[in-house]
Order: C-alpha cells, then structure tokens, then sequence
C-alpha cells in the first residue's frame, strides 16, 4: 500500500530474502523490505532518509524511530558496504536528531 506499483518488487525482495519481512518497529507497518527498497532504488544514504524521509517514522513515533536507528544502520552498512564504526557513527547521529522530535515536559 505504500509503494503501489511499486509493490510488487518489494513483495519480490521478500521472496527472495524473508528476513526482509521484519517490520523495522513492532509499534509500525513498514518492514525492512521497504527500507532496502529505499536504499537500492531511491537513493537513501542515511539513517534519516529511510526513517523520516521514506517512511515517516520519525514523525508518527520519534521513540519508535530511536529505538529502530540501530537496525537502520546496520542494513545501511550491508547494503551500501560501509563499515561498523559508519553504522554506529550513523546511528548516533541520528538518535541525536531524533531527541528533538520527543516530547518534554513543559514548565509552568
């Protein structure tokens, strides 16, 4: 449904890699097949691209978004073949970002 004619092709990402059904957060609908398919044909480089920008994560559930920077990362790394210390670096940078977006308490 988020990709309509689109699809297909990730349906197909999933037959030939089932990991890739994971959803990225339990709390959400968008599985790892969406963000690889972000990475191989819409040119998605970072943590943020896939999880504010693709699918919007960022601004549905900030916490869900943190809790899933790890994981983005990681398949960042394998798909694009940078290194752990990337992921990490990656990953923190986007956490740091992502604290904006939660909410505190207001004084007074």
């Amino acid at each position: 449904a988020l990709y309509g004619c689109d699809a297909p092709q990730i349906q197909a990402l999933i037959a030939e890699r089932p990991e890739l059904a994971q959803r990225i957060h339990s709390d959400l609908p968008y599985t790892m097949a969406d963000a690889v398919w972000s990475i191989q044909n819409e040119m998605a480089r970072k943590v943020e691209d896939i999880l504010s920008r693709r699918t919007r994560i960022l601004l549905l559930n900030a916490q869900a978004a943190i809790d899933s920077a790890d994981r983005i990362a990681q398949l960042l790394a394998q798909e694009l073949d940078e290194s752990e210390a990337w992921a990490q670096s990656e990953a923190e940078s986007f956490r740091t970002l992502a604290r904006d977006y939660t909410l505190k308490p207001v004084a007074g």
